[in-house]
């Protein structure tokens, strides 16, 4: 069975408790998408989404992102489409491609870089913090200011013996920022320093990057 799939006759959906499979998986139809946004194992249709609100709420979000042009780049052909699952979509021009949406796929950059655009980081797309909830087997708080910088340090690689220049890792954390949330140039440089390790400061670090 693929993984996630609801099982015939099973109408509850399934949270998911370890992220590790999905961070593996760079490519995601939108269903995929909207079902792990909502912390839970894909469905197997559309129909599916009824028992899950969330889900449902996250399908919606994708497809009009789809549709505005904020999540990938996809013609634009209208047609009419009967009510889909109860998302309220009945007689509603939607995009040509929403027919083939179960095997339409988008690519986990594509969905990240519009999950920053609206400042989330949900789990399935954010492997660091993905394993922080596993090891505490619940979703962890992070600010967003330190889940940017999780996410450049997974990024750029950075361990002890691999220290990026304080201004690739300034550069990384602009391009990620959370769109909604206040940046300085102070407050990026001074969280790029507290990225590095502190020999790095003095120069003593070695430096595998550039």
């Amino acid at each position: 069975m693929y993984p996630g799939s609801l099982p015939p006759g099973q109408t509850s959906p399934v949270q998911i408790e370890d992220w590790s499979h999905w961070k593996h998986i760079n490519e995601f139809t939108v269903l995929e998408a909207a079902c792990l946004w909502a912390g839970i194992e894909p469905l197997v249709n559309l129909q599916a989404l009824q028992c899950s609100p969330q889900a449902a709420v996250r399908y919606r979000m994708l497809t009009e992102a789809i549709d505005a042009g904020d999540l990938g780049n996809y013609p634009r052909r209208w047609f009419k489409v009967p009510e889909i699952a109860g998302l309220g979509m009945g007689g509603k021009p939607v995009p040509h491609q929403w027919r083939h949406l179960p095997k339409m796929r988008m690519s986990r950059d594509e969905l990240v870089k519009y999950a920053n655009s609206i400042g989330e980081q949900p789990l399935f797309l954010f492997p660091a913090l993905a394993a922080l909830a596993d090891a505490v087997n619940d979703e962890p708080h992070l600010s967003p200011y330190l889940s940017v910088a999780l996410q450049v340090a997974i990024k750029l690689n950075i361990t002890p013996d691999s220290q990026p220049k304080k201004t690739v890792i300034e550069s990384e954390l602009k391009a990620a920022w959370p769109k909604g949330v206040s940046a300085s140039n102070r407050l990026i440089s001074a969280l790029a320093t507290l990225m590095r390790e502190p020999e790095s400061q003095s120069g003593r670090a070695k430096k595998t990057r550039s």
